[in-house]
């Protein structure tokens, strides 16, 4: 939890907040499921060609260990946001860093949005419609969804 001094606007304001640590377990069984699925290619192609087969399962089993265990870290370590009285800052990404910020009068509608897995970790997805476009938030538990619906005006439960 940190607090930043808006410097622009000459203010304190809330809190730098994380997404919620189901998250992690998330991101890492959908890469599990997409190396399921390398598996039953690289099986597949085996019958063809046994070397090309060992070389792809090589490959995308290091990846798959990068990947498990410096990106997927890294990426909750820089995905946060942060919620102003009137507006909210977005940061994402490791590789390509993005950083949006929002103001509640560009915001046209929000869609929170719940994927079977994340409806048992009880966490959602966000998705603010502006007039050119669409900024996700991915992954975000059910006291940061109150916190956007009070921010938003937003009376649904």
């Amino acid at each position: 939890m940190y607090v930043y001094i808006d410097f622009l606007s000459g203010g304190l304001h809330m809190e730098k907040t994380r997404l919620a640590p189901a998250a992690v377990f998330i991101w890492r069984l959908r890469a599990t499921a997409v190396v399921v699925l390398c598996a039953f290619l690289c099986g597949a192609i085996f019958v063809f060609s046994p070397w090309v087969a060992c070389t792809l399962g090589v490959l995308c089993a290091l990846l798959y260990l990068a990947v498990m265990v410096f990106y997927i870290p890294a990426l909750y370590r820089s995905y946060f946001f942060i919620l102003y009285k009137d507006s909210l800052l977005l940061e994402k990404g490791v590789i390509f860093h993005k950083r949006y910020k929002l103001t509640t009068d560009r915001i046209q509608y929000t869609e929170y949005v719940q994927t079977p897995m994340q409806r048992l970790c009880h966490i959602h997805s966000v998705f603010f419609h502006t007039a050119g476009s669409i900024v996700i938030l991915n992954q975000v538990d059910e006291q940061s969804v109150i916190r956007l619906k009070k921010l938003l005006g937003d009376q649904s439960t």
